[in-house]
C-alpha cells in the first residue's frame, strides 16, 4: 500500500455555474481517493483512467474560507484484477500518469458517447451509429417556455 498527499486550489472562476473533476490518467493497481478527508471514490485497472466529480466538495464551505485542498490517495499494488493485468508487464505500482484538476459548464457538457462504425465488405457502403448522453440543467418557472426533456432516446439527422 502506498499513500500518496498532495494540495491544490480551485480557481475562483471555476466556483460559479462550473462542475469541477479530478482525472486519473493512470493508478495501479487500484486506489481509494479523498479530497479534504471526505471520500470520492474507488478505481482500479492501471491502464484505464478514473474521473471524479469534487464539484460538491470544492463549492462548499468549511466556514473558514477555505481556497487549499487536500488530495490524499491509498494505492494497492494488488487487487482483485491484478491476474488479468500481470501478463507480460513491469510491476510497477502507484501513481503512473498525470493527475488533471479540470472544470467544465454545470448547465450542458456530453456526459458520454458511443461510436459504432459498420463497413460494408466491399468498402462502398458504410454507417454510423452515434449514441450520445447530455446532461442538461433547465432553470426558470413552470409555464416560461422550458420544454419538458425526457429520457427517450431521439435520432438526430
Amino acid at each position: 500500500v502506498g499513500c500518496y498527499q498532495a494540495t491544490f486550489s480551485v480557481p475562483e472562476t471555476w466556483k460559479e455555474g462550473r462542475r469541477v473533476f479530478l482525472y486519473f490518467e493512470g493508478v495501479a493497481a487500484a486506489f481509494h481517493c479523498w479530497v479534504d478527508g471526505r471520500f470520492v471514490g474507488y478505481s482500479q485497472d492501471s491502464f484505464l483512467p478514473a474521473e471524479f466529480d469534487i464539484t460538491h466538495i470544492t463549492a462548499s464551505s468549511d466556514g473558514r474560507g477555505r481556497t487549499e485542498h487536500t488530495l490524499s490517495l491509498r494505492v494497492y499494488r494488488f487487487c482483485d484484477g491484478s491476474y488479468m493485468e500481470s501478463q507480460d508487464m513491469w510491476w510497477f505500482s502507484g501513481v503512473q500518469r498525470d493527475v488533471t484538476l479540470y472544470s467544465k459548464p454545470a448547465e450542458v457538457h456530453i456526459r458520454d458517447f458511443k461510436v459504432v462504425t459498420q463497413v460494408e465488405p466491399t468498402g462502398a457502403v458504410g454507417r454510423v451509429n452515434a449514441n450520445i448522453q447530455v446532461d442538461i440543467e433547465l432553470r426558470g418557472e413552470a409555464g416560461s417556455g422550458a420544454e419538458s426533456l425526457s429520457n427517450a432516446p431521439r435520432t438526430v439527422r
